[in-house]
């Protein structure tokens, strides 16, 4: 399966290789998310099971098994998904659209950094020049 978290945080989606649709979860109904295969569906399938890879996340609705390449996938999408379902709520529109205009505002005082301390560097260059010229 590919698994994905929306870019607003408040989904889960995630499809079968070569399925079109998606299917998705709530972040907001998330309750928890769980290393190893500690669900009854993992239970039921023992057989070839790495339950070191294994992790299921489990909302109101429903719960989504899922087993990770490595152990280390396994951990890094337990963390993860932790902290969206801990702190995606605080993500609205407004937090995003925030977040958005602080990033402009960021980009724009680097580049008046910049064209700030490219004058100073020019002004250093043309000092130099000046004193090189009156020194002849």
């Amino acid at each position: 399966r590919f698994v994905n978290v929306s870019t607003d945080c408040k989904q889960l989606m995630w499809h079968k290789p070569g399925a079109g649709d998606y299917n998705d979860m709530n972040i907001a109904d998330i309750t928890k998310v769980v290393a190893g295969a500690e669900t009854e569906a993992f239970q039921n399938v023992k057989k070839g099971l790495e339950p070191e890879k294994c992790f299921s996340v489990i909302s109101t609705q429903r719960t989504l098994d899922l087993v990770a390449s490595s152990k280390a996938e396994r951990d890094t999408w337990v963390k993860g998904l932790t902290a969206v379902v801990k702190f995606g709520s605080v993500l609205t529109d407004d937090v995003l659209e925030e977040l958005e205009d602080n990033k402009a505002k960021q980009v724009a005082q680097a580049h008046a950094k910049l064209a700030v301390e490219n004058r100073k560097k020019d002004r250093s260059k043309l000092k130099n020049l000046i004193d090189k010229t009156n020194k002849h």
